[in-house]
């Protein structure tokens, strides 16, 4: 290739060389891998519920799982494999800063203990020189391209854990195949009508007077229940965690280290049960767990992609409690006290409010009772198994004692 001489001779028209861009583009997928996509698949990881209450199971769990590793950075990486357009001071000054925040990015989480501006002071000092030093010597920029392996590495050790891969293990929709337990159950003739409905993080001593009776004053409907039915004043969970107290009640058998709220943990449970031994039918609304195989409850899938933008924005906010030190998570929505659903004032989307579907953490109750009680009048002549999981009054706190 010739270049043109200017009158001051200097050379017109010289541009990096291809594999410096390539190169470069190496270092904002390693720098990325390291910096955002495996803190966060590792963390996910180790909870796996999280995915159980997204419902991300199958194909979309992959896409999540690959493509947080490797779409944003190559959208980072597009303006660089673009001729013309990455050969210029513009393309240079892009990957410098890129580089530079990735690896303060990377650098922040390692600071936590230190002062919040302490902290981020010398993030930045170490980013900017992780930048120029990956201009300055070839050998630590060969080997930052090397690791870039990592973003490949990093979603298939995350898929192949063991509570992560019982996820990609799919149930077909249409139709019903029992466990061996289930199987072999004796089957038996429908009765009546069976409804449950499960009150999250209500315990019942929250319903009682001191001598162990229940408030009827603040509690009518429940003690007008109590008056007629059989009730149990010292029944607990034996799970302190939603995902394992719900898989138990509906299952019979206690907690297991390694399993999630997925029906392919607990393939035995009340909806198998019923449905495939008693001819049930089942009308569900699970939150967080995700017992009732797609066969059984049936329904309308949710649209995988909106599974995924749902997913992406509670991730956003899990990253930003990983990048941040603990003085500046002040101001984020909280992640302590449930799985989906993180920005408080992000409502459900229309497709996912229907009690059939689940898997939103959805705080309106009244509009999901109505629902809920709508799909009972709907199947009113069949013999139906009704199960509710209302996150009431799980935090965060909404209502007042009168039900304001």
């Amino acid at each position: 290739m010739h270049t043109a001489a200017s009158p001051d001779g200097n050379e017109r028209g010289r541009s990096h060389p291809v594999p410096g861009r390539w190169t470069a583009a190496l270092h904002l997928l390693a720098l990325w891998t390291f910096a955002v996509a495996q803190p966060t698949l590792d963390l996910i990881g180790r909870h796996p519920d999280f995915l159980v209450a997204q419902r991300l199971t199958g194909v979309p769990l992959v896409v999540l799982a690959v493509g947080g590793a490797l779409f944003m950075p190559a959208l980072l990486s597009l303006p660089l494999l673009i001729p013309r357009l990455g050969t210029g001071l513009a393309a240079r000054y892009w990957t410098n800063g890129v580089r530079a925040l990735l690896a303060a990015a990377f650098i922040l989480q390692l600071l936590h203990p230190l002062p919040a501006g302490v902290a981020l002071a010398l993030a930045a000092i170490a980013g900017v020189g992780v930048a120029l030093c990956l201009n300055r010597f070839r050998g630590l920029a060969n080997l930052v391209a090397v690791s870039a392996v990592a973003a490949i590495v990093a979603p298939l050790v995350f898929l192949l854990q063991p509570d992560v891969r019982g996820l990609l293990v799919g149930r077909s929709a249409t139709q019903f195949e029992p466990d061996a337990t289930i199987a072999a159950a004796p089957e038996f003739r429908r009765g009546v009508p069976i409804v449950l409905v499960v009150f999250d993080e209500l315990p019942t001593s929250s319903l009682q007077r001191q001598d162990g009776s229940i408030d009827g004053r603040r509690f009518p409907s429940f003690s007008a229940l109590a008056g007629g039915a059989d009730w149990y004043a010292r029944a607990v969970t034996v799970g302190l965690e939603t995902s394992k107290a719900v898989p138990a009640l509906l299952t019979g058998k206690l907690p297991q280290n390694g399993q999630t709220a997925f029906y392919s943990d607990h393939s035995s449970n009340l909806f198998s049960w019923l449905a495939g031994r008693g001819g049930y039918r089942v009308v569900a609304h699970e939150t967080v767990s995700h017992l009732c195989p797609p066969a059984i409850c049936g329904g309308t899938q949710p649209n995988p992609w909106r599974l995924l933008a749902r997913a992406t924005d509670d991730l956003s906010v899990v990253y930003a409690h990983l990048l941040l030190p603990p003085e500046l998570r002040t101001s984020l929505p909280s992640v302590s006290h449930t799985w989906t659903g993180f920005r408080a004032d992000r409502s459900v989307p229309e497709g996912d409010r229907s009690p059939a579907g689940g898997g939103v953490l959805d705080q309106n109750v009244p509009r999901l009772v109505d629902s809920f009680l709508h799909r009972i009048d709907e199947t009113a002549n069949t013999t139906a198994f009704y199960y509710l999981h209302l996150n009431l009054p799980h935090r965060p706190w909404k209502y007042l004692p009168s039900g304001r």
